[in-house]
């Protein structure tokens, strides 16, 4: 009877559980983008920005800054990222 590569084997199976189940498909990130800045994608596509302007987060669709365009003006970044995910 040849010995079991138990040490091989429960390694494999530590290094499964670390990594995890892959991402969601439609799965949301924000990523900060500057100072006062974020950009939000969703399935590794940009879908806006946050900017912070004193207590004010403006939400902007689109996928490049400068074109983006202003959906709104919210109090806090979910409630912005929110918006985002609404609109795109």
């Amino acid at each position: 009877m040849s010995p079991t590569p138990r040490g091989a084997a429960l390694g494999a199976a530590v290094d499964a559980a670390a990594v995890g189940p892959p991402p969601a498909a439609d799965a949301v990130r924000v990523e900060r983008h500057g100072f006062d800045s974020y950009v939000v994608t969703r399935a590794g596509v940009v879908i806006g920005f946050v900017e912070v302007v004193g207590r004010i987060h403006v939400a902007s669709q689109g996928r490049s800054l400068d074109r983006a365009v202003e959906i709104a003006q919210v109090l806090d970044l979910p409630a912005a990222v929110q918006r985002l995910i609404d609109a795109a």
